[in-house]
């Protein structure tokens, strides 16, 4: 509180602070989300970086490379088999390596063809929603935190503090009467 009965004060002069580090901690925490969702929109527009396709076009070629070595493999172990050398288990996880494989070069491919295509304006006009959300979400709050400093509505004098520090405030609940320097009425006796 930093007035007191009798002090003047100037129209829009900070009179007192309510405890707000709870309103504070989360305005920090929604401001983190909104720069977080807000970054997240930006790379969405900006595309795939140039080397992220890179990388990606190369866990391909290492992919093809791994699954035609594991076919090789796969039909060698089938002629052994045939010719009598080698157990039909052993053909069988052959066979099983050979489609884990297949399907790590598929997943790559995918991987692959999803950074080239970039992101769907559904994808963007997504990340948008949620920057307007986290927006939306972090000006509340900073309202509420801005709900936690009492202002003088107009200059004048303290008359009346019905609080004083580390009393609990209700919502609505008067702290302090004003009089207006500039509006005193006199009433005389006749």
């Amino acid at each position: 509180i930093m007035v007191k009965v009798g002090d003047s004060v100037a129209s829009r002069q900070l009179m007192a602070v309510l405890d707000d580090r709870d309103q504070s901690f989360n305005l920090d925490e929604l401001q983190a989300r909104l720069t977080q969702e807000t970054t997240n929109l930006i790379r969405l527009e900006q595309g795939t970086r140039p080397e992220v396709i890179t990388q990606r076009r190369a866990a391909v070629i290492s992919a093809i490379a791994r699954e035609q070595e594991a076919r090789d493999s796969w039909q060698r172990t089938s002629e052994l088999v045939k010719e009598g050398a080698l157990s039909q288990q052993l053909l069988i996880g052959a066979r099983s390596n050979l489609d884990n494989l297949r399907g790590q070069r598929l997943g790559a491919e995918a991987s692959l063809a999803e950074a080239e295509s970039g992101p769907t304006p559904m994808e963007i006009q997504v990340q948008h929603g949620k920057v307007k959300a986290a927006r939306a979400a972090f000006n509340q709050a900073k309202l509420i935190v801005e709900r936690t400093r009492i202002i003088a509505t107009t200059a004048g004098v303290v008359h009346t503090r019905f609080v004083s520090q580390g009393d609990l405030v209700q919502p609505n609940s008067p702290m302090f009467t004003l009089v207006a320097a500039d509006k005193l009425d006199i009433v005389t006796g006749k």
